[in-house]
């Protein structure tokens, strides 16, 4: 496995260290929230990493700056490198290394036809936006999380957060129709995000 490669193990880190990689990471949802990644993007990034130049050898700061100083060669951005700064950054933004036991493991997520609700506030994006793309393409903002809903989304990231949010009676009564034989499947932020970009 490769330096550019390898899984974040953010625990292990120094502070500053997390604190530069979860700023990218929540640069990183913002830009992929609507599936692609502009040239006023781009010169963000360009000098985002020139401002934490001191961890440009640190993963995953290292490969954007290789994607970047590809980019830079000869100052065009091409549909090819486009995409691969869209998927690099759709994998940092996703990112949760910790154990998330409430969530369905590995759903699949439609938007079109399939009904959401929204649970707490979004890392990535205000939740007017998440339900404007859901609307965009074809799918229902739900008012309540009863038993016909398709997915509860939790925003936000980290462990079992949600037990101790405003939320959380939602979270349970949600467990509780699902026990019961409700098809709801209870998602992350980021599964969302994954689908919003998988839509585009």
């Amino acid at each position: 496995m490769s330096q550019d490669d390898k899984p974040l193990e953010l625990s292990s880190l120094p502070q500053m260290e997390k604190m530069v990689i979860a700023e990218l990471k929540s640069i990183a949802g913002r830009v992929v929230y609507d599936g692609e990644v502009d040239d006023d993007e781009v010169a963000f990034l360009t000098q985002w990493l020139q401002k934490h130049e001191q961890f440009k050898d640190k993963w995953p700061l290292s490969k954007l700056y290789r994607l970047l100083g590809k980019i830079q060669a000869d100052n065009v951005v091409d549909e090819y490198e486009r995409l691969q700064l869209l998927m690099f950054l759709s994998g940092i933004s996703t990112f949760d290394g910790d154990a998330q036991s409430v969530f369905d493991a590995d759903p699949a997520v439609h938007l079109t036809g399939r009904s959401f609700f929204f649970a707490g506030d979004l890392e990535f994006a205000e939740v007017a936006k998440a339900k404007a793309v859901v609307e965009a393409q074809g799918g229902n903002v739900a008012a309540a999380a009863d038993s016909g809903l398709d997915y509860l989304v939790i925003g936000g990231v980290g462990g079992d957060q949600w037990r101790t949010a405003s939320y959380a009676d939602v979270v349970e009564a949600t467990l509780e129709q699902k026990r019961k034989g409700a098809a709801t499947l209870i998602i992350s932020e980021a599964d969302f995000v994954r689908a919003a970009i998988q839509a585009k």
